[in-house]
């Protein structure tokens, strides 16, 4: 059984363990197999899941919100902010190449206008 650990002074308790979803991503992947991967970690215990928008540019996000359909509840999603490659404000942290092999910048951004998109799109992704 997956040890379970109280988040901070909640009554929300998750697993000791979180699953990641940065290495899941990338073009030629299969969804389905990554959808199973996760649903093999919930299966084992895991409650929690780390996602990003970045990951995969949102891929893996909706990749997780596929994965929980109709098991939400009983899972905990963690996801970041602050880095976005869809806006022109913020220093260049890295450059990386999009599905089609367009060069894109990866910028710090964490205005607090920028916060709230992110969220609002990680919300429709998941």
């Amino acid at each position: 059984m997956m040890q379970r650990i109280p988040l901070g002074c909640s009554e929300v308790s998750a697993s000791r363990i979180v699953f990641g979803t940065m290495a899941i991503g990338g073009a030629g992947h299969d969804e389905q197999r990554r959808i199973d991967t996760i649903r093999a970690a919930i299966e084992a215990g895991v409650t929690c899941i780390d996602t990003a928008p970045l990951y995969d540019l949102g891929r893996c996000e909706e990749t997780v919100g596929r994965a929980v359909a109709g098991i939400r509840d009983p899972i905990q999603i963690f996801t970041k902010v602050g880095l976005r490659w869809d806006d022109p404000h913020g220093d260049v942290m890295f450059t990386t190449r999009d599905e089609s092999g367009r060069e894109i910048a990866v910028r710090r951004n964490s205005r607090p206008d920028s916060v709230r998109i992110e969220v609002e799109r990680s919300l429709q992704r998941i």
